[in-house]
């Protein structure tokens, strides 16, 4: 008798969970039940079948990047709390530097001005 892995365990939850999502979804835009239900599994098998055996990495805050929280999550930040922040706002501390950095570099770039297009 084998034991599952961790990782096969995420990966049996993660393609369950498409499975799930995508039926309700489609239940909710009032198909039948068992057709939704096909169509999260088919969506789920597509999935395995097309990105098994590779490793990608899916940030869970894709609404941070484009929207209001950014200058928030910016003005949060002083220094080294970075991990602070990421626990404030649910995201990762990869993408609390990110953010930061994006930001400071629009900020430096908004406030240096064009050294070579200069208005006199």
């Amino acid at each position: 008798m084998s034991r599952s892995t961790s990782m096969e365990v995420r990966r049996k939850e993660l393609l369950k969970d498409v499975s799930a999502h995508v039926a309700a979804v489609l239940v909710d835009l009032n198909i039948e039940k068992s057709k939704a239900q096909l169509a999260g599994n088919e969506v789920m098998a597509h999935l395995a079948n097309h990105w098994g055996g590779q490793q990608i990495y899916i940030p869970k805050e894709t609404d941070y990047w484009a929207g209001d929280h950014v200058m928030e999550i910016y003005n949060a930040c002083r220094g080294g709390n970075f991990p602070e922040v990421a626990l404030k706002f649910d995201i990762s501390v990869r993408t609390v530097y990110r953010i930061y950095k994006r930001v400071r570099r629009r900020i430096i770039e908004e406030n240096q001005g064009d050294l070579f297009n200069a208005s006199h």
